[in-house]
């Protein structure tokens, strides 16, 4: 939905549609919460590590998209808001290691 809504606010007019930017605005909180639940997830059967990871590189994908450097440039929204900082504490290496290393030089790409 993300990259839907970013995509709308990148190419049609926000006066014409505000309520894309608005959508936009509020699922950066609602991504944020989604990987704190695949996180706590993380060690069942049905999500490991790397699934996990998996989907921070599919968002990864969408945050460093054009239409996201678009938007945050245009709006000043901070995509690097859908991780949340307590991966940097995760109990699982792989991901301590995305958010203590890959994290940093997303945020230096992204500045």
């Amino acid at each position: 939905m993300l990259k839907a809504k970013l995509a709308n606010v990148a190419h049609l007019s926000v006066e014409k549609r505000p309520q894309d930017l608005k959508h936009t605005r509020m699922l950066l909180p609602i991504c944020r919460a989604y990987f704190l639940e695949l996180h706590a997830a993380v060690g069942r059967p049905d999500m490991s590590e790397r699934n996990f990871l998996g989907a921070v590189a599919y968002a990864t994908d969408i945050i460093t998209s054009a239409d996201a450097h678009t938007v945050a440039s245009r709006h000043g929204l901070g995509f690097l808001a859908i991780f949340p900082r307590s991966l940097a504490d995760s109990p699982h290496e792989k991901i301590r290691r995305f958010a203590n290393h890959q994290l940093p030089q997303l945020s230096a790409r992204l500045s």
